[in-house]
């Protein structure tokens, strides 16, 4: 379960379901009558505040993680020694460094531009599913607690920073 969850915090899943909005945005701002639609609208500010604070998070966490040096709490398996995972290796470690945890940040950055764009309660399962990715980190045993709350924190705090920016300089 945990491994399926921790899929929403990969940078990949994310990068698609922008394009399949984008996709939205494109076919209904240039090939139908709802192009003068709030939804529209909606969709343009989601796309530019997620895109651009996913791009600012990518830069943070991996010039952080750089920076930082934390090792994880796993030992990641071989592929040319392990061939099937054992008590010394973890097959979702990753190689590069623990902190902070960037599908935490992911997650959280999706969830906040869903939140501060949307701002309806409907999104509240999005929050929901941003703790759940950060929990499976944990549970995977490939970060420590520390790591998934610098995360989320980063991804939170660029999101509000994008947010506010955007809004006033853009009169979202």
């Amino acid at each position: 379960m945990w491994s399926t969850i921790t899929l929403f915090g990969d940078a990949v899943i994310w990068v698609i379901i922008s394009l399949v909005v984008l996709a939205m945005y494109l076919y209904l701002r240039y090939e139908t009558r709802y192009a003068k639609s709030p939804n529209v609208k909606t969709l343009k500010k989601l796309l530019i505040v997620a895109l651009v604070s996913l791009l600012i998070g990518f830069v943070l966490v991996t010039s952080v993680k750089e920076l930082t040096h934390v090792p994880r709490p796993c030992i990641p398996c071989d592929p040319r020694v392990d061939l099937l995972p054992s008590d010394t290796c973890n097959r979702y470690c990753p190689y590069d460094h623990s902190f902070p945890s960037g599908h935490a940040a992911i997650a959280f950055i999706a969830a906040t531009a869903f939140v501060l764009v949307i701002n309806k309660k409907e999104v509240i399962p999005i929050y929901i599913l941003a703790i759940l990715v950060a929990v499976s980190r944990i549970a995977l045993g490939v970060h420590y607690w520390g790591d998934v709350i610098a995360g989320a924190s980063l991804g939170t705090g660029i999101t509000i920073l994008v947010w506010r920016t955007f809004k006033t300089k853009l009169k979202m």
